[in-house]
């Protein structure tokens, strides 16, 4: 009987993350809601959340907030490891490469992606 509720709250907790994920990745959420949202899957168990960093980075192609777009990456570098680091950075490169232009709000969004890249590459 156990092993049932343990199963069950692994499953609740994933279709939790999953729901989550909808709703970073939704343009119609504000950047309010997705800060809380982020908080909500930070607080989740990492390693049901390990299998969603490719979600979590999605998100950035939904928002132009610089402050929502820290915390995803902060989010998402947490959840990193040596199976997905290569989605990931590759996810933060295509990120990258959108931001070829002169404005001051991207050169600080790119600078923040290449850390991003940078701190993953030397940690896992």
């Amino acid at each position: 009987m156990c092993l049932f509720w343990l199963v069950l709250h692994l499953m609740l907790l994933k279709v939790a993350a999953t729901t989550y994920c909808q709703l970073l990745l939704s343009s119609k959420s504000d950047n309010n809601v997705k800060l809380i949202v982020l908080d909500r899957l930070n607080e989740l168990n990492r390693e049901i959340m390990v299998d969603m960093v490719m979600d979590v980075l999605g998100a950035l192609s939904t928002t132009r907030n610089y402050d929502v777009r820290r915390k995803i990456i902060d989010v998402a570098l947490e959840l990193v490891t040596p199976e997905n680091i290569h989605e990931a950075v590759m996810m933060l490169e295509k990120e990258v490469v959108k931001t070829k232009s002169r404005e001051n709000q991207k050169k600080k969004y790119r600078k923040m992606l290449v850390e991003a890249i940078h701190s993953v590459s030397q940690t896992k």
